[in-house]
């Protein structure tokens, strides 16, 4: 139990995640309220859980005393069916000066708050008295006006008194002094059940005083689970953690900044450089490593349940290698508003986990170099990237691989001289963040491989389907780019009703033109991914 002379803002997740704990057994408890100057207003709020067989005979609940001439307020309890309130205020003397007689509440068998706001009207005072459930928008309120009485401040609250409360939980009593509505704090009573991990991030750093920015719609991200008391950086970390967005330092600014995970789908270039016209700075070495790859994912839901997903085939599957890499297993707890996100959750992680590309630890451009100072409109776009943004690099060297190198940024550094500026940034393949676009995108097939063998210089090819649906005939969803033994072909039009299909292709789409063995896998070359 606590008291205080401010507005208490904390979320009461203990409250409503714990069983109902017997706090009051034939004693009563008193709290000393520290001085504060009177304001003219005061609130009471305490939480309280009445069992099902409810408190037998007329009990106070919770008496405020204050300095003013009604110096009793009693917000007392009468064992009706569904319990009863009442409000009553008395002087100095014992003499009562307001009973507002039982007012059915509905407060057996709930979980409740139950606040008493008193507020100063000229002469009179305004009292009102009002419950809310954990989870509830709306809740009860009842009140009126005690005519020719002041308030003062706040000196002391008894619980139980008189000690005739039995077998019921009471806890976290506050004073504040200030009214405000308690039905405007249902949220904070149901410790943020539901709340996007955006809103949160944000509303954690308003209350902790931090400048906060943000990319992407914070309402678009990962509905969250209660928050459990935790340290600020555990809060906000828990919540980016669950989203998979990011959470970083901002270049610009002095604060933090949250990057939600749907912002980072299929996003146009921030930052596209061109090998060949000296935007980059050595090296450019590719990484081909197994230090992200996760292909056994386990997700845990805190205070829930857990979901597993395991990439079974593939060449960064489970399988032992070479067939996959074998076993990269990982376990995650994530605080999801519910089980049934949980598998999608390892599904996705998995996902980013298997990526079949190497990545670049390091990308370095420097402003100072002529490629790069002669473009101004390259130069700020490198000066105002930021973490999340996409960089591509076209043209690159014969030694890399012919497709366009396609990066997200994920962290940053300069160096800075008397003629030189170089930014350097980590990086991580953006690939798997490209996903499927209802009404556009196409998802392509793993059972399609070459009727018969193609030679390089063939436009026409023969592919066979061995299960599912056959490719597309119609001239509305072409062209489309297909995949050979890492060779891009466009696809202009397939005939056929029956397996094998026959494809008229263009060759040379990524640089690459080559002969082809009968049944070499045919595949999309950017099949749709499902987003998370």
């Amino acid at each position: 139990m606590a008291v205080s002379g401010t507005p208490e803002l904390a979320a009461y997740a203990g409250f409503i995640a714990s069983d109902p704990i017997p706090l009051m057994r034939d004693s009563e408890w008193t709290g000393v309220v520290p001085y504060y100057e009177p304001t003219g207003a005061a609130s009471t709020r305490f939480l309280i859980y009445i069992p099902d067989s409810g408190i037998s005979g007329d009990q106070a609940l919770v008496t405020t005393y204050t300095t003013g001439t009604a110096t009793q307020w009693v917000i007392r309890y009468g064992n009706s069916p569904t319990g009863s309130l009442k409000v009553q205020a008395y002087d100095a003397d014992g003499s009562v000066l307001l009973d507002s007689g039982f007012i059915t509440f509905n407060v057996i068998g709930k979980k409740t708050r139950i606040s008493l706001d008193l507020s100063q009207v000229g002469s009179d005072i305004e009292w009102d008295v009002s419950t809310l459930e954990p989870g509830a928008s709306v809740g009860l309120t009842f009140g009126g006006t005690l005519s020719s009485q002041t308030l003062g401040r706040v000196l002391k609250v008894v619980a139980s008194a008189g000690g005739g409360i039995l077998d019921s939980a009471m806890g976290h009593i506050s004073v504040q002094s200030a009214v405000e509505s308690i039905h405007d704090l249902g949220p904070q009573l149901g410790a943020y059940d539901g709340e996007s991990a955006g809103r949160r991030i944000e509303r954690l750093c308003a209350e902790e005083n931090i400048s906060f920015t943000s990319a992407g719609d914070l309402d678009d991200s990962t509905k969250l689970g209660p928050q459990t008391p935790d340290t600020f950086i555990n809060l906000i970390t828990e919540a980016a953690e669950t989203d998979l967005g990011l959470l970083y330092e901002p270049r610009n600014d002095l604060g933090l900044a949250y990057r939600t995970r749907t912002s980072l789908y299929n996003q146009a270039a921030m930052v596209a450089l061109d090998y060949e016209e000296g935007h980059l700075a050595p090296p450019l070495e590719p990484v081909d490593d197994d230090q992200s790859t996760r292909n056994d994912v386990t997700t845990t839901r805190k205070s829930g349940s857990s979901a597993r997903y395991v990439m079974e085939s593939g060449p960064l599957s489970v399988a032992d290698p070479p067939a996959g890499v074998g076993r990269y297993d990982e376990q995650v707890t994530v605080n999801v508003q519910s089980d049934g996100e949980l598998l999608n959750q390892a599904n996705w992680r998995v996902h980013l986990g298997t990526v079949d590309e190497a990545r670049y630890p390091q990308i370095t451009v420097d402003l100072s170099s002529p490629g790069v100072a002669s473009d101004a409109g390259l130069t700020a776009d490198v000066v105002f990237m930021d973490l999340g943004d996409r960089l591509t690099i076209d043209n690159q060297p014969a030694w890399l691989p012919p497709n366009q190198i396609s990066q997200l940024v994920y962290g940053c550094s300069e160096r800075m001289a008397t003629y030189d500026w170089e930014i350097t940034v980590n990086c991580v393949p953006e690939s798997p963040w490209q996903v499927a676009v209802y009404g556009t995108s196409r998802y392509g097939t793993e059972y399609s491989t070459l009727n018969s063998s193609v030679t390089s210089s063939a436009t026409s090819i023969s592919v066979a389907t061995s299960k599912g649906p056959l490719w597309t005939t119609s001239a509305g969803d072409l062209p489309l780019d297909i995949e050979i033994g890492g060779e891009r072909m466009r696809v202009t039009a397939i005939s056929g009703s029956s397996s094998p299909q026959t494809f008229t292709v263009t060759r040379h789409i990524n640089g690459i033109t080559k002969s082809h063995s009968s049944g070499s896998v045919v595949k999309l070359a950017n099949p749709a991914v499902r987003a998370l």
